[in-house]
């Protein structure tokens, strides 16, 4: 894709020759990334409305829609950005020159029941450790136990601002966290009942017992029992409300007397003064974005943006000025900081400046 629009760049190729290539590649993306490419296409549009409205007093040549369309072509084939050679505003390569901030990573802390903590991160793969008679395992970036206990014991795992983790429960049940987020569970599952306690953001995809319910304690004391396969739960404290949402399947969502079922695609809320609320979810891909390494954001404000790519990133964001504009991003969580600022300060209406752990927003 770059060397076509090279090739158009230096007169090789005619405007209706570049027209059907980037329509050539646009389909030539796999089946499987059809929800990528409708996507994609969102940000490309918005990139270009964009640019149409803060310039529509200036001469817009059709090479610089070429540009943002392929920008986010290569986006989705690799992850790459391009942006035009002379383009590219100055305060973007201050930022990215000055100084930068890495993005997270795997790893997290598990505390044994006997208080003994390890650091998963440094961690080799194999034996970690002996709780009780159970053998803790760590195997491909993630913890699994071996044996049972006479008595029941409980581990936690904790993430940092700018880790994730992935745990395989004893049931065969599967949970995700994501940064600053934490997990305590049974090494062992026995009574009537299989319960976990969590905070910050956890996908679940649970083992489905009909005889022994999954049940998932959250900070605010509700209750959510699995019914189905797979769901996410966001309970960050500080946060207005914490969200669960339904990816497949079905759940149970409890706050006190309140009780809410939950289907595939709808999502139940719970304020601070606990009242329960339920809706059907639009963009199932933005609530999972981060379990598949991924930021997704629709149409989203800078302070909503911020507030999650904030814990991965561990920084602070300082906005000197009100920014009323809306982006929409879809990008790798590989990528470092600056990377995703040039994303976002391209589409216009705002700049940004790196100081240690601290982003600094203009407009």
């Amino acid at each position: 894709m770059r060397e076509l629009i090279e090739q158009y760049k230096r007169g090789e190729l005619s405007r209706q020759e570049m027209e059907k290539g980037i329509r050539a590649y646009w389909q030539s993306l796999e089946e499987s990334d059809e929800q990528y490419r409708d996507f994609e296409g969102e940000a490309m549009w918005a990139y270009i409305m964009r640019h149409n409205k803060r310039q529509s007093h200036q001469r817009l040549y059709w090479i610089r829609y070429v540009t943002a369309a392929a920008a986010v072509l290569l986006f989705i084939a690799g992850g790459y950005y391009y942006f035009e050679h002379g383009k590219t505003d100055s305060s973007v390569h201050q930022a990215v020159n000055r100084q930068d901030i890495p993005p997270g990573h795997e790893g997290a802390v598990l505390t044994l029941s006997n208080g003994q903590q390890i650091v998963l991160d440094s961690a080799n793969n194999g034996a970690l450790a002996t709780d009780g008679s159970i053998r803790v395992v760590k195997e491909n970036g993630a913890i699994r136990y071996e044996g049972a206990n006479g008595t029941v014991v409980y581990n936690d795992i904790q993430t940092a601002l700018g880790r994730t983790w992935r745990v395989n429960l004893p049931d065969g049940s599967k949970a995700w966290l994501n940064a600053g987020s934490s997990i305590h569970y049974p090494l062992s599952f026995t009574g009537t009942e299989r319960v976990v306690t969590i905070s910050g953001e956890c996908y679940f995809e649970v083992k489905h017992n009909t005889r022994m319910p999954f049940r998932v304690k959250l900070p605010s004391d509700a209750i959510v029992e699995d019914v189905g396969t797979a769901f996410n739960i966001k309970a960050y404290s500080g946060e207005p409300f914490s969200t669960t949402t339904v990816v497949e399947g079905e759940v149970l969502v409890r706050q006190g007397y309140q009780q809410v079922s939950l289907k595939s695609n709808e999502q139940a809320q719970i304020n601070q003064s606990g009242a329960l609320t339920n809706s059907a979810v639009n963009y199932l891909d933005e609530t999972i974005a981060w379990k598949e390494n991924r930021f997704r954001f629709r149409n989203a404000g800078l302070k909503q943006i911020f507030k999650e790519t904030a814990r991965w990133y561990d920084m602070e964001v300082q906005f000197q000025e009100e920014v009323p504009d809306t982006y929409t991003v879809s990008m790798s969580r590989d990528v470092p900081l600056s990377k995703l600022l040039q994303f976002i300060e391209q589409s216009g209406g705002v700049h940004f400046k790196i100081e240690g752990k601290q982003v600094i927003v203009t407009r």
